[in-house]
């Protein structure tokens, strides 16, 4: 008795093994238009992990199941997506085993794609962009055996069809049924011969399921096999996507940094951007900047399941000759190659690596009081320093409190004295909306340490244009100087120019007013940047100073010390100066 109860439990023990771990896992599919039972043309299954094993046990009415091992995709159907406009798409005029003909039922000549794959979704031929006249017809041979999905695009849209090859092996005994409804796997017909298939899912792989629908269109779902399940589509109208966005500004001098926002709709899943300046793009709402003079043809292709749309910006982006309203003396500085940064400095400072700039040009001196406040009537700036900022929006250029520009009868002035001194407590965006009205920009980080250290003809300096920092900077050794702006402690800036100049002849690089870079900040930037014209990071929460100020000691007047703030601050150590490519 103890023996026969022994292999009781045995036995029982391999069953509950065998049922937990020989679990088979069906799937049904049901449709619904308009909350209305609607059937499925065709179904797409790409498997977003590898090698499954597959059994698709529900499929439309009418059409077959197929048993393969999926590594990348697989399609059922007769005939799937389906669209034409004004007439114009292709049709099947012979369609029997290993052979498909299609004539083009158009008007017009098109460029066309045919393509042909294979079930695993496995490219094996292709026509590209072939000019199809109208009444034409292509005849497709394919294999004595398979089963081939056969994808023809053109601008109107897309049409797939589902092609077998001759002496195809149908695998038998699975039969579906379809309703509005879902069913669970104990609905099923034929489920035990599908058991002594031994055709399973495996627990926990990964599934995409698209189901197609003549003139519809339906989202895909992904999901992680768990179980039996079943899934319902709602499907929608077909239609094919209508391109449309806006631009603003669509015109003004370099740089001009235009804002597109796509207005495509009819469910754009994939756009592409061109705005014909040999800059492509595919983020949904680009923000591009335009440097060079000229007028520009924008378009814009947006797709989904049924088609193809392209809109063309009608008003084009026009980018106009730059005339600078101010004169500024200008330092060319040749392109090179230089070693930026410093082993000895602090961590931000390392590691010393090799920098190529291309040539360009930067001013002379730091910009001045009266030069930004020509700036600020000009644009109209707001009394308190505020502008409308056409990439930045309402922000503050210059802040008024503690700057030594007035706002009085309607204009900016600079108080008397200060006329030569540099403008301080002006803000990145103060900064780079300047550089932009003279036609210029804020130099890269990489170009103002090259620049300070005297380009090419560099003579290893430890501050721009001399080791001692006396000779070449304003700075808090000697910023308390007769003829100083007095603004902390008897401490403050020095007219522009004062000091002695580099071997470039650019003055005040070090000292009097840490000036505003272009680039963003990252502590590790120098570890990883590029080697050639380096923009810094793309992205980031404070902008680059650079050069020390009237305030600082002597070591953060050197030419390799880095300093950062959020781009909104204003500080009276602030200032810039104006660089622009050659």
């Amino acid at each position: 008795m103890k023996t026969f109860t022994w292999l009781l439990t045995i036995a029982l023990s391999v069953l509950i093994f065998q049922a937990l771990h020989a679990q088979d896992i069906f799937l049904t599919v049901s449709g619904e238009f308009h909350s209305e039972p609607a059937s499925i043309d065709s179904i797409l299954v790409e498997n977003i992990s590898n090698n499954t094993s597959l059994l698709f046990d529900s499929l439309p009415s009418g059409l077959q199941d197929y048993n393969i091992n999926l590594t990348r995709q697989a399609f059922w159907g007769a005939t799937g997506i389906r669209h034409s406009v004004a007439g114009n798409f292709f049709q099947p005029v012979v369609n029997f085993p290993g052979l498909l003909r299609l004539t083009y039922t158009g008007k017009r000549v098109i460029p066309l794609d045919i393509t042909v794959f294979n079930l695993l979704g496995e490219k094996l031929y292709a026509i590209q962009r072939k000019r199809f006249l109208p009444n034409t017809t292509v005849s497709l041979h394919l294999g004595l055996s398979g089963i081939y999905l056969v994808r023809v695009c053109s601008p109107y849209g897309e049409q797939a069809f589902k092609i077998l090859g001759a002496d195809i092996n149908v695998k038998k005994g699975i039969q579906a049924e379809f309703s509005g409804g879902h069913y669970l796997s104990s609905g099923l017909k034929n489920t035990k011969a599908v058991q002594n298939e031994g055709f399973t899912f495996n627990l926990g792989d990964s599934l995409r399921i698209t189901a197609y629908k003549t003139g519809c269109y339906s989202e895909s779902e992904a999901f992680r096999i768990d179980g039996s399940r079943s899934f319902h589509f709602f499907f929608r109208e077909g239609l094919p996507p209508v391109a449309d966005f806006s631009a603003s500004p669509t015109h003004g001098r370099p740089p001009l940094t235009v804002t597109f926002t796509n207005l495509s709709y009819n469910d754009p899943l994939f756009w592409h951007w061109d705005f014909g300046n040999h800059v492509n793009d595919a983020d949904l709402n680009p923000v591009i900047t335009y440097h060079n003079v000229g007028k520009y043809t924008v378009s814009l292709v947006v797709r989904n399941s049924f088609g193809a749309d392209t809109m063309v910006k009608e008003d084009y982006i026009t980018v106009e000759r730059c005339t600078s309203p101010i004169d500024l003396p200008w330092v060319e500085v040749p392109g090179g190659t230089f070693q930026m940064g410093c082993d000895t400095g602090d961590a931000v400072e390392r590691p010393v690596h090799t920098v190529i700039l291309d040539t360009f040009e930067i001013t002379k001196y730091e910009i001045s009081n009266a030069q930004y406040a020509q700036f600020l009537n000009a644009i109209g700036c707001r009394f308190d320093g505020h502008f409308n900022d056409p990439v930045y929006g309402d922000v503050r250029y210059i802040d008024m409190d503690n700057a030594q520009i007035t706002y009085s009868g309607s204009e900016f002035k600079v108080k008397s004295g200060l006329e030569k001194y540099p403008v301080i407590e002006v803000s990145w965006f103060g900064a780079n909306a300047f550089a932009q009205w003279v036609c210029g920009r804020l130099p890269t980080e990489a170009e103002w340490e090259f620049a300070a250290r005297g380009g090419n003809g560099s003579h290893g300096t430890v501050y721009s244009g001399s080791n001692s920092a006396d000779s070449v900077a304003w700075y808090e050794g000697n910023s308390d100087a007769e003829g100083n702006s007095n603004l902390f402690q008897g401490h403050g800036t020095m007219k522009v120019g004062l000091k002695k100049p580099n071997e470039l002849g650019l003055y005040d690089m070090s000292g009097n007013v840490a000036e505003w870079c272009h680039d963003w900040y990252a502590a590790d930037y120098y570890a990883h940047s590029p080697s050639e014209n380096p923009q810094g990071p793309a992205g980031g929460k404070a902008r680059i100073l650079r050069g020390g100020e009237w305030r600082d000691d002597s070591i953060g007047c050197t030419v390799y010390d880095r300093g950062a703030i959020e781009p909104r601050y204003t500080r009276p150590e602030f200032g810039f100066r104006v660089a622009k490519s050659k």
